[in-house]
């Protein structure tokens, strides 16, 4: 699993213990991140990130979360976001 975003969310993952956690500083780094992940990897990224990076669009299982947590209604919202990017709700979320 990869995680690529803003400051929050990729500190939140860290203390989860995803190591793969970048923060978003430019297209050219992620572009960089991203080249050597296999295509099956899970890859959460923000909304705002997917679109300065649209290569991530080429991963079947990317998931997109809402930059704001206003934009986020509750829980269910992201087990639906994961469960759209890889096909299987995810225990645990």
């Amino acid at each position: 699993m990869m995680i690529i975003g803003s400051n929050e969310l990729v500190l939140g993952m860290k203390f989860c213990g995803v190591k793969k956690s970048y923060i978003f500083k430019t297209p050219e780094d992620i572009l960089e991140k991203i080249k050597y992940a296999d295509k099956k990897e899970i890859i959460i990224a923000n909304a705002s990130v997917i679109e300065k990076v649209p290569e991530l669009k080429e991963f079947p299982n990317l998931a997109s979360i809402p930059d704001k947590l206003d934009d986020f209604g509750n829980v269910d919202d992201l087990k639906y976001i994961v469960k759209s990017a890889i096909g299987v709700e995810m225990e645990g979320l």
